[in-house]
């Protein structure tokens, strides 16, 4: 909860309770925080890519962190 509002990610799902998922989506934040993001925003966008990785993965394959790694790599950057 941020202030008044609340935010939620509707993607992803149980895939992304495996081993290494946590720290892309920790490495994520941090990259765009980098990048000059506000840690809310930082935060919000990285939730944002890591579910719709992991929704377009789980329905091929068992989703890694790797495989996380790879496509976030594609579509948010």
């Amino acid at each position: 909860v941020l202030g008044s509002q609340v935010w939620a990610v509707r993607r992803g799902g149980a895939d992304l309770a495996s081993n290494g998922t946590g720290d892309d989506l920790a490495g994520m934040v941090a990259a765009l925080g980098a990048r000059g993001h506000s840690g809310e925003a930082a935060a919000r966008s990285a939730a944002y890519w890591q579910g719709r990785a992991a929704a377009e993965l789980s329905p091929h394959m068992t989703v890694t962190a790797g495989l996380l790694a790879n496509v976030n790599g594609q579509y948010a950057w």
